[in-house]
């Protein structure tokens, strides 16, 4: 057993996200059982509380809810929140909430709007969105249960036709697709930094910004459309921060920087639409 200095055992994520989705389907039919599973390879650790977070995430992003839709539903058990998520009648921000409070960590559920689903840059209809704070190390952290565990696949939006292709001028409409939700495991909704989330989702109650200055509504609108990639690369935009530009003689500038320690892993492109 490998120790830090001071002399608490080395968790590594994948030893969390092994156990996590190797779960037996019998630790389901309590919260108690299940709990009592996903911490115990952290259970005296400091870090539990993190640990379960994202245990319960793992553990979350693995379950085959379809699957479970036609079981009796309720909230009660594990088995029966499963299944009233098959039945759309709760969501994830919801059962996340209930697994953290029966594992003893403190987790509120916000309320506010995203730009998700289809969501075009310069929409301003306002798109409901449920996630959650997990209080952490004295401090509340963002988490956003569907987003870290559910992904959409093969969506593309109708309505634009392309201009240019690899420097040639061309004109193909767009075929729109709806694409498909499945399981996944997004790690860049697990505790992230509050300015970069305020990119993806803006709360109703201002208090859950978790930032200062805090950002009003049509601000939220306004700025750019940045993806969770923008900011791993440690990319910052330096041009104005707008998602809608108007051109000017035909001409619109973006400019952004990034560290010249990443600068051969870019690879940069457009599309003209």
């Amino acid at each position: 057993m490998k120790t830090d200095e001071n002399g608490n055992e080395i968790i590594n994520q994948e030893q969390i996200d092994h156990h996590a989705r190797n779960s037996p389907g019998d630790v389901t039919s309590t919260f108690e059982d299940l709990i009592e599973y996903l911490e115990k390879p952290f259970k005296n650790h400091p870090e539990r509380d993190a640990f379960l977070v994202r245990a319960i995430l793992v553990w979350l992003s693995n379950q085959n809810i379809e699957q479970m839709a036609k079981s009796p539903g309720n909230s009660t058990s594990p088995t029966g929140y499963l299944a009233l998520l098959g039945q759309k009648k709760t969501s994830y921000s919801t059962f996340f909430t209930a697994l953290c409070r029966k594992g003893g960590i403190l987790c509120a559920q916000i309320r506010g709007i995203c730009k998700a689903g289809d969501y075009q840059p310069g929409d301003r209809d306002e798109r409901g969105s449920l996630w959650n704070a997990v209080y952490l190390h004295d401090n509340w952290h963002i988490v956003h249960p569907f987003w870290a565990c559910r992904s959409v696949f093969g969506k593309v939006s109708g309505g634009w036709i392309q201009l240019e292709a690899g420097g040639q001028t061309i004109a193909k409409r767009t075929e729109e697709s709806a694409g498909t939700i499945q399981n996944s495991f997004d790690e860049n909704y697990i505790l992230p930094k509050p300015k970069e989330f305020l990119y993806d989702c803006h709360p109703n109650d201002s208090k859950w910004q978790l930032v200062k200055p805090q950002i009003s509504r049509d601000e939220f609108f306004d700025r750019a459309y940045l993806f969770p990639p923008f900011w791993r690369f440690g990319m910052e935009m330096i041009s104005e921060n707008r998602c809608s530009l108007t051109s000017k003689n035909g001409e619109a500038k973006i400019s952004f920087k990034a560290p010249l320690k990443i600068g051969n892993e870019l690879d940069v492109w457009y599309e003209l639409l």
